[in-house]
């Protein structure tokens, strides 16, 4: 993809989030501007519904060649009536310069869901950080794509009583004629109707997911989302929405 056709997919990112951040119902905020290789792109977070009662974070672009968790979340905060029970932090694209070059890492050749268990994390890694510290969350949503998968699946941390969602969340994605993946396991743990397998998984230099960061550190629940990326983007999309509103409508009834 050109240099100018790249940073212009990243600039209508931008010129909808900054519509949004019109909204009376939404702050918008730029957590910093990334100045490396040539850029300036500015990294967003965004805050809407009540500042007490149940909260939830959900993020997107971590991984720069995954564009549909970008359009999902930037769409999901689109619509005209955002929930007004349920407080959410976003973070539309972690990886601004990946996901205007179109990879999955940033331009140091970094991949940024292998960091947060660093002691000094890549800047990126660090904003996410700064931007969550000392907060709490009933749920975390990092949403994902997959180059290889036949169909959608997740994967789910919960403790502390709460009650899992995966099987809700497949269930909503079936529902709307979308496939869930038949593969008998991914990286090595089994998928039982598109539920991976949970794991044992602790924050360490080696083990550094920001779902498990966010598990650790912020929240008794986080879950990965992963759309097909052979699938048409709208599907996809509509995998993520499927998957957030299931998640929220969790958190009504816990």
């Amino acid at each position: 993809m050109p240099r100018a056709m790249a940073i212009g997919r990243y600039t209508q990112i931008i010129r909808r989030l900054e519509e949004l951040g019109r909204r009376s119902d939404v702050r918008l905020s730029v957590v910093d501007v990334l100045r490396r290789s040539g850029y300036a792109l500015p990294v967003f977070a965004l805050e809407c519904g009540p500042a007490h009662g149940p909260r939830v974070v959900i993020s997107a672009g971590i991984h720069g060649d995954e564009p549909a968790g970008v359009e999902a979340l930037v769409a999901f905060l689109e619509r005209p009536a955002l929930p007004q029970d349920i407080g959410i932090t976003a973070l539309p694209c972690v990886n601004p310069i990946g996901f205007v070059a179109g990879t999955r890492v940033n331009d140091l050749g970094i991949d940024l869901n292998r960091t947060f268990g660093l002691e000094r994390a890549p800047y990126e890694a660090e904003l996410v950080r700064w931007t969550l510290d000392g907060r709490r969350f009933d749920c975390g949503i990092d949403l994902h794509e997959d180059s290889e998968a036949p169909g959608f699946y997740l994967y789910e941390h919960v403790r502390g009583g709460r009650a899992p969602v995966c099987s809700a969340i497949v269930a909503a994605v079936r529902a709307i004629g979308l496939p869930i993946s038949d593969a008998p396991t991914v990286e090595g743990r089994a998928l039982i109707d598109g539920c991976v397998e949970p794991a044992e998984e602790t924050l360490s230099p080696l083990v550094g997911f920001f779902s498990i960061y966010l598990f650790e550190r912020h929240s008794e629940h986080s879950l990965v989302p992963e759309s097909p990326a052979q699938l048409p983007l709208p599907a996809r999309v509509a995998m993520h929405h499927a998957a957030i509103d299931t998640a929220i409508a969790g958190m009504r009834s816990a």
